[in-house]
């Protein structure tokens, strides 16, 4: 079985003139397109949420290792503190 020909798409297309009627066929042709461009747009939607939860992801990493460093610099400066007062 091969493709889809011309003749098999104006029999597909006679079928959905008689089920559907001339006036509705316009409304299922803009709800069909309407669908495709919402199904199209979540798609990109979809493809930019992963790249902001990625780009997230590595912003998360970056800050928790600020975090650390500032952390250990804070005990070293406490470190420093309880050395210089047990000097004097």
């Amino acid at each position: 079985m091969g493709p889809i020909g011309p003749f098999e798409l104006i029999i597909i297309l006679a079928i959905i003139l008689l089920l559907f009627g001339g006036s509705k066929l316009p409304e299922l042709g803009e709800a069909v397109g309407k669908t495709v461009k919402n199904f199209k747009k979540g798609m990109e939607d979809g493809a930019s949420d992963d790249k902001a939860e990625a780009g997230s992801a590595k912003a998360d990493a970056s800050a928790t290792k600020a975090e650390a460093s500032t952390a250990k610099a804070a005990s070293n400066e406490k470190e420093e503190a309880t050395t210089d007062s047990k000097d004097a």
